[in-house]
C-alpha cells in the first residue's frame, strides 16, 4: 500500500472521493517535478501551484505539457521508455529477410530514435 504524505492544510482543501483525496497544487507540483526532473519543484513551478494552476484537470494538463516541453524532462522520458519497452535493445534487432521481407537493416535503431 502506498502512502502519500499530505500537506498540513490537506484536511481543509482536500475533497475525499471514493476513499481518495485530491492532492493540493503543491503536492502535484512536487510529484511532477520529482518524476520528470528528479529534483524538488523550482520557484516558477511553486508559483504556478500557488496561483492555482494545478487545481483542476485542465490546468494540471497544461502544467504537465509545460513540464514535458522542458529539456530537463527528456532524461526521465527516455528512462521510462527504456524500462517499459526495453528500448535500449532495439538497435540489436535483426530479422530474417525471408520471414520479414519488409524489415530493413537499421530499423531497430530507427525505432529507438527520439
Amino acid at each position: 500500500m502506498n502512502r502519500i504524505e499530505l500537506a498540513d492544510n490537506a484536511k481543509v482543501i482536500a475533497s475525499p472521493v471514493g476513499g481518495r483525496v485530491r492532492l493540493s497544487g503543491y503536492e502535484l507540483a512536487t510529484r511532477l517535478s520529482l518524476a520528470l526532473y528528479d529534483v524538488s519543484p523550482d520557484d516558477a513551478m511553486l508559483g504556478d501551484a500557488e496561483a492555482g494552476k494545478f487545481d483542476d484537470d485542465a490546468s494540471f494538463g497544461g502544467q504537465v505539457d509545460k513540464a514535458l516541453s522542458d529539456p530537463r524532462s527528456r532524461a526521465a522520458v527516455l528512462r521510462f521508455h527504456e524500462q517499459m519497452y526495453s528500448a535500449n535493445e532495439y538497435a540489436g534487432i535483426s530479422k530474417s529477410g525471408e520471414k520479414s521481407p519488409l524489415f530493413k537493416a537499421g530499423m531497430g535503431a530507427d525505432m529507438r530514435k527520439t
